[in-house]
């Protein structure tokens, strides 16, 4: 493998490895782009819990995505510091394969509590709310990032009563938002269809060779010396708590107003670009950070989502109302294409992979191997004599690819995904 590494480091240094630009395929990235539970088990009070996503199926129409909204860094053993234990609550969300924007009239001109999209591990993410308001009085709404901090795990998730896992914010688990200089990977959808990015992407939304930038919000804090008036300058029904240590400008919705081109986001948190994941461009939200990398309002979505959302996903019992059609394809992680026997018995692991990724093939014989994007751009390629190799994957940023593997005639195309 020594010939393999040796392209693998050249590679990395001519392309810097940029994030895998997943061009128009067979998949796309709403039905490609999750993350696959690979054998992680949980037992937990005589149940075996599969988490992350644990299947995808998908139409002409929709992707439905089966999950248990546990991911596989959940620990039962101190509920994550939670003060709910989390379920497994066997959901399925169907997401429009050719999203619409929304034209009005078919969504809440503002989002309330509850989820509202799904991280690429299977867990919701909500808005910015906890769902309760000022003194009940239904008029300064509290913001959970602010007021339920403390109920935060390390991947900024918590459980809600009814014991679904969700966050209100960025998931650190599946950014790394030190990455400053590369362009923030794909980390969920929104329920209409649209991608969810960490928080770094072009400068240009329309050139994907422009440099990188953080992406701001254009939501701002008011600046108001009493909490009398709403966003909009209209009087208060009710009077908001003043300023102090536990309720200090910031913590309520209402404390926020929108101003456009303010910064480089829309009143959805988001902005039609172009990504690595679609090069001809899409409509995306951000999961907004500060400088300090702390999350900023309105941290994931905005006050309405951009497009036209399937409301079974929603409420109370979100996820539980999809029948998946008999008609729809399941889509397997990894799909394999070989033309010989031996090849179909490859193994790869681990699927993710982080670091190594491991290739077990049945026969003994000289392979040539190459890693591709899925916009068939050749990373890497070496050789490897025998019947295992271990190829260091370190280098290769977050994202889908190809392993290639050859013996004359015959080959096999294996995918993988690289966390």
């Amino acid at each position: 493998m020594k010939a393999f590494k040796q392209s693998l480091l050249m590679c990395a240094a001519i392309l810097g490895c940029s994030a895998a630009a997943i061009a128009q395929q067979n998949h796309s990235p709403l039905v490609s782009s999750w993350k696959f539970n690979t054998g992680q088990r949980i037992i937990h009070n005589g149940d075996t819990i599969i988490t992350d996503v644990t299947s995808v199926y998908y139409d002409s129409d929709y992707v439905y995505v089966k999950t248990s909204d546990i991911p596989s860094y959940y620990n039962f053993t101190n509920s994550n510091g939670n003060h709910n234990e989390a379920t497994d609550i066997k959901a399925t969300y169907k997401f429009p394969r050719k999203p619409q924007k929304n034209s009005g009239g078919k969504q809440a001109s503002t989002l309330g509590g509850g989820q509202y999209g799904l991280y690429r591990d299977g867990t919701n993410f909500y808005n910015g709310e906890d769902n309760n308001t000022y003194n009940n009085g239904g008029v300064w709404h509290q913001l959970a990032p602010v007021f339920e901090m403390v109920d935060f795990d390390a991947s900024c998730g918590h459980t809600s009563p009814m014991g679904d896992y969700h966050h209100h914010k960025i998931d650190y688990s599946l950014v790394d938002t030190t990455k400053k200089t590369v362009h923030s990977p794909l980390i969920g959808f929104a329920f209409d269809g649209y991608p969810v990015y960490g928080p770094y992407g072009y400068s240009d939304s329309t050139n994907m060779a422009s440099k990188i930038i953080r992406m701001r919000p254009s939501y701002q804090k008011r600046k108001i010396t009493d909490r009398t008036t709403l966003p909009d300058g209209s009087k208060a029904s009710q009077a908001g708590p003043g300023f102090g240590a536990k309720t200090p400008l910031g913590c309520y919705r209402e404390d926020y107003e929108f101003i456009q081109n303010s910064g480089t986001l829309d009143f959805h948190n988001g902005r039609f670009t172009k990504t690595p994941e679609y090069p001809n461009g899409t409509y995306a939200y951000f999961a907004t950070i500060d400088s300090l990398n702390q999350a900023v309002y309105p941290y994931i979505l905005g006050q309405s989502v951009y497009g036209v959302a399937d409301m079974s996903n929603m409420g109370p019992n979100g996820g539980k109302k999809t029948t998946i059609p008999s008609s729809a394809l399941k889509y397997t992680a990894i799909e394999e294409n070989s033309s010989s026997l031996h090849l179909l018995s490859l193994n790869l692991y681990p699927n993710p992979a982080h670091d190594m990724l491991k290739i077990n093939v049945a026969l003994s014989g000289n392979y040539l191997v190459s890693i591709t994007d899925l916009a068939g751009r050749i990373l890497h390629s070496g050789t490897f004599s025998g019947t295992t190799a271990d190829v260091n994957v370190s280098q290769l940023s977050t994202g889908i690819y190809l392993l290639k593997i050859s013996q004359g005639s015959s080959i096999g195309t294996y995918r993988f995904v690289k966390e």
